[in-house]
């Protein structure tokens, strides 16, 4: 549906961000990412993200459900993220963080290669000074940060 409202639109006239998660495995209780993520899969699902929206780029892709610093830094995954943008098919990547948020940002600035974090961040959060802190540390580092879920459902 997108795909056809932009096709008529100039590309420099609209951000997009997206991601994907077929070929990802995901550890929810511990916010890691499984050794059974194809990050080949993960990257077909990627190029089709940018077939859909008929797109040859989107500005931000990011890697979604990314908590725990070891998830940040899940080596097949990490790579396949920086094949992606090395072809010319994101000018941003990120990551998307929902639970143990202040662990994701840190990693998230650390690994030198993401540009953004899109952090659920809201009133019902019950670790926001950590939250607070680990943007803090972040915008030291130049990450970009991307609140979500702002109104938490209410």
């Amino acid at each position: 549906m997108l795909g056809k409202v932009f096709k008529d639109w100039p590309r420099d006239s609209f951000y997009i961000l997206t991601g994907a998660i077929g070929g990802v495995e995901i550890d929810y209780k511990n916010g890691l990412f499984k050794p059974e993520s194809d990050p080949e899969v993960y990257l077909e699902h990627a190029n089709g993200c940018l077939k859909r929206l008929q797109v040859d780029y989107v500005d931000f892709f990011s890697l979604g459900f990314t908590a725990r610093r070891e998830s940040v830094f899940f080596e097949p995954l990490l790579n396949a993220l920086q094949k992606f943008k090395a072809q010319g098919k994101t000018r941003y990547l990120s990551i998307g963080t929902h639970s143990f948020e202040p662990e994701a940002i840190r990693a998230a600035a650390d690994t030198g290669v993401f540009d953004v974090v899109t952090v659920a961040y809201n009133f019902r959060k019950t670790n926001l000074a950590e939250i607070d802190a680990a943007i803090e540390y972040a915008r030291g580092k130049g990450l970009g940060i991307i609140a979500m879920k702002t109104m938490a459902g209410a």
